[in-house]
């Protein structure tokens, strides 16, 4: 166990050598994504996020995590209201998006297939942006109740 910034929040250490993290309610704000994300760079590496029932975390908090995660394997967000079709492009702008292999999304309601396909579309545009599971690796996405429009 590897005792960070915030000791309230528990990062394990994975046999693979990335780290795990698992923000929960009022501990899942875009400050300790942005902690998280610059944190863990000198330990290997996040290799899996999971932000739990979270009011705090909008597109910064995306931001920080696809720009200081360049390794990110796993991203769940569920119940987190104000992640949004924006965070999950701004996502899409960095290097994290493309080591992706699994992202799930449940009950984010600010989420809908339009975010999914920008993020989509970036990847295959060879623009900017790299898209998100831009690798080798194909991308896995689980997406429960986001809206159709």
């Amino acid at each position: 166990m590897v005792h960070g910034l915030f000791d309230d929040v528990v990062m394990v250490q994975e046999n693979d050598g990335f780290l795990t993290r698992c923000l929960d309610g009022k501990k899942a704000t875009d400050c300790r994504l942005q902690s998280v994300a610059v944190g863990t760079s000198a330990r290997g590496g996040l290799g899996k996020l999971s932000v739990l029932s979270s009011y705090g975390i909008t597109y910064l908090g995306l931001e920080a995590i696809g720009n200081g995660c360049g390794f990110l394997k796993q991203m769940l967000f569920k119940k987190c209201c104000f992640v949004s079709d924006k965070g999950l492009v701004s996502f899409t702008e960095f290097e994290a998006a493309k080591s992706l292999e699994c992202l799930q999304l449940e009950e984010c309601n600010k989420i809908s297939q339009h975010g999914i396909l920008a993020g989509d579309k970036s990847k295959e545009g060879g623009g900017g942006g790299g898209g998100v599971g831009g690798g080798e690796v194909g991308l896995e996405v689980s997406v429960e109740g986001v809206d159709g429009g």
